[in-house]
């Protein structure tokens, strides 16, 4: 009976041993696979530190967005006298910069002033566009697109000075007039060597595409220096010259604006014509064609000069427009503007680019002839902004004079 009873003892003992196990494991199990068991509260954890990583970037993406606009000016809001009255005040106090006792409110032409280069940007210059595709392959055989092309990078090393103000559209917007900028080297190589235009930071324009494509290939090239404050950026023209040097073009009349009398040494072929001779002169598109004009056809000049030397402008004037453009400094910094003209001489027509250079500003140049011929030349090129009209004196301002890119003698004029 003893033994009986000892068997009798386990068997509860066994049995509520089970049954608090059991109950353990309910409870593990709850604990562990419940609504607020271990793994649903490490779920929830991680989702948590999910949605906290992706609030976290959002904050730093938002962070990143607002420093770019600051350091962009983008989100600086105008404030006080915008650049243009700035520009207008100095010119009715009649200050020109020479001596200014008022910097807080003034701004002048030739002003250096903080413009901000875009952090990147790159055109493509093709040499179907500039001629030189058809230049390299009358010289060199099996010449490649690649081969022919002139790159442009933005530069951090261009400057920015004060041009004057132009109206578009019933709006006055601050011009502004880049340092000249170089293009990279080229891809050309003949018997692995390459030709010294490929390496110089000249850019180099030929014939008749020289007339036909100069103002959209120097406006694209020039237009990768557009920020958040620029209307516009584009390729100098004569027109932004004749601003700075306060000289009015009206059909052959070349005058000063101030006092209304002719510039000394000025030139004008407007209103003068040349008549293409049927089966032996070349109108614009023969000359690439080869194909002589059927009939007579009557070519109207619309290019023009004018000397610096002979305008009112000031020393700081002339440095900004004409340092580095005549044979004293090699014509190191003679440059392009996007201005097509059209010469008229006594025995043919010619048509080109505008330039500046050996102490002209003009438009128009003879680069290719009604009797066939043609050129090429290379020359820096010189970017303009065109600032929006609101922009005020907070978010672009004077600064002191700055050190430009230097370039080299240009061997065109050797």
């Amino acid at each position: 009976m003893r033994l009986n009873k000892e068997k009798g003892v386990t068997l509860i003992a066994l049995v509520v041993t089970i049954v608090i196990l059991i109950i353990l494991a309910a409870v593990s199990i709850n604990m562990v696979l419940g609504d607020q068991g271990i793994f649903k509260k490490a779920q929830t954890a991680a989702n948590s530190m999910y949605e906290a990583e992706v609030n976290t970037q959002a904050s730093f993406n938002s962070i990143t967005e607002e420093m770019e606009k600051v350091l962009g000016n983008e989100e600086i809001k105008p404030e006080g006298m915008t650049v243009v009255e700035m520009f207008k005040k100095a010119k009715e106090e009649g200050c020109d910069g020479t001596n200014c006792q008022n910097r807080a409110e003034h701004l002048h032409p030739g002003d250096y002033v903080n413009y901000t280069n875009p952090s990147s940007g790159t055109y493509v210059s093709s040499g179907t566009k500039t001629g030189m595709k058809r230049a390299l392959q009358e010289e060199f055989s099996d010449i490649t697109d690649e081969q022919s092309e002139q790159v442009f990078e933005v530069s951090n090393e261009t400057k920015w000075r004060v041009l004057g103000i132009e109206e578009r559209e019933g709006e006055e917007h601050l011009v502004l007039i880049g340092s000249p900028i170089k293009k990279n080297e080229m891809a050309l190589s003949v018997e692995e060597e390459k030709p010294s235009f490929a390496i110089d930071p000249f850019y180099y324009l030929y014939s008749a595409e020289s007339y036909l494509n100069c103002e959209e290939e120097l406006d694209n090239i020039c237009s990768i220096y557009a920020n958040n404050l620029a209307d516009e950026a584009r390729s100098a023209r004569i027109e932004d010259i004749s601003l700075a040097c306060g000289v009015k073009v009206e059909g052959a009349n070349i005058t000063h604006v101030e006092d209304g009398t002719a510039v000394e040494g000025a030139q004008s072929l407007v209103g003068q014509s040349y008549t293409l001779k049927q089966g032996e002169d070349y109108n614009i598109d023969g000359i690439i064609s080869r194909t002589p004009v059927s009939e007579d056809t009557v070519v109207e000049g619309t290019a023009y000069m004018f000397p610096y030397a002979s305008t009112y402008i000031n020393d700081r004037v002339k440095d900004m427009l004409f340092a580095g453009t005549e044979s004293d400094t090699g014509f190191s910094k003679s440059y392009w503007l996007a201005s097509p003209g059209v010469y008229i001489y006594s025995s043919d027509a010619g048509w080109g680019p505008g330039a500046v250079s050996g102490g002209y500003a003009g438009s128009g140049g003879n680069f290719c002839s009604s009797n066939g011929s043609g050129s090429d030349d290379g020359l820096a090129v010189r970017p303009v902004v065109s600032l929006k009209s609101n922009i005020s004196q907070n978010q672009l301002q004077r600064i002191e004079d700055q050190t430009e890119p230097t370039f080299p003698e240009n061997p065109n004029f050797s």
